[in-house]
């Protein structure tokens, strides 16, 4: 573990740098950081510490050689600033990779029940306009598929938006979006597959307003039209005044033979 001294110079070599940077003249706008390391599938890391402006990176760090780069035109002379500090550019490599690599282990180790949990989303389709969303909420793992159809055709990614977003209790929401036409006979699927879920969830949208969910293994097209549900509706309300109406012209029947046979009736 470093050292209370490490982390104060390492401060006061941070600032320093983001001085340097506050110091030039590069206008109004957004300065950005972005640093860390990431463990891959095969136990190696990769480390990262980048500054960006308004999105456009300006400066990247490589642990390997200890110094920063840029392909942006006019910063040179902050470049060749920060490189003369080796002694910065040793604790920012210090930084990235054992310190970083440390970090990374122990809470790996300690959150391996969490870190491979499944939570399965919530799936939505909403209109707005002319655009058409289909949103997953809450799901984890981050990785998710979510595919549109229009009248049993995929719709390509290239005429797709897609987001994903962190939510505040760990999980991930996402979204994908598509401009739908002005054909109220066109219909609309959109399929999510999760890891967290037994098979691919499946919504039907047309502009008449039809929609219904229903999980499905193999086949997107499992989602049973309004005209079957209305036709057995019927079919189980007549079956039910049917046996109602039976049972009356049964009960009359019964009271009129028992009626006949108190009376002494001699035709019963």
């Amino acid at each position: 573990m470093a050292s209370p001294n490490f982390w104060r110079n390492l401060q006061l070599e941070l600032w320093s740098d983001e001085n340097l940077m506050r110091n030039t003249t590069l206008g109004n706008g957004t300065q950005q950081y972005i640093h860390g390391c990431t463990e891959t599938s095969n136990g190696t890391f990769q480390y990262y510490f980048r500054n960006a402006f308004n999105g456009i990176e300006l400066l990247r760090f490589d642990t390997d050689t200890g110094n920063y780069s840029s392909e942006i035109d006019g910063i040179q002379e902050i470049v060749d600033a920060l490189n003369e500090n080796r002694t910065a550019n040793k604790l920012r490599t210090e930084e990235l990779t054992s310190f970083c690599e440390n970090v990374t282990k122990f809470l790996v180790m300690n959150g391996q029940e969490y870190i491979h949990r499944k939570v399965a989303p919530d799936v939505i389709v909403r209109s707005s306009g002319d655009t058409l969303y289909c949103k997953a909420y809450g799901h984890y793992p981050r990785k998710i598929d979510i595919i549109w159809y229009k009248n049993g055709q995929i719709i390509p990614d290239g005429e797709l938006e897609m987001l994903t977003l962190p939510l505040t209790d760990q999980t991930y929401l996402s979204s994908v979006s598509v401009n739908i036409s002005s054909i109220s006979e066109d219909a609309y699927i959109c399929l999510v597959n999760h890891s967290s879920l037994e098979g691919p969830t499946s919504i039907l949208w047309r502009k008449s307003g039809l929609m219904a969910s229903s999980p499905s293994n193999s086949n997107i097209n499992v989602i049973p039209s309004i005209g079957i549900v209305i036709l057995i509706t019927l079919l189980v309300i007549l079956f039910v005044l049917a046996s109602v109406f039976g049972f009356i012209m049964w009960e009359k029947g019964r009271k009129a033979r028992m009626g006949s046979v108190f009376n002494n009736d001699p035709s019963s």
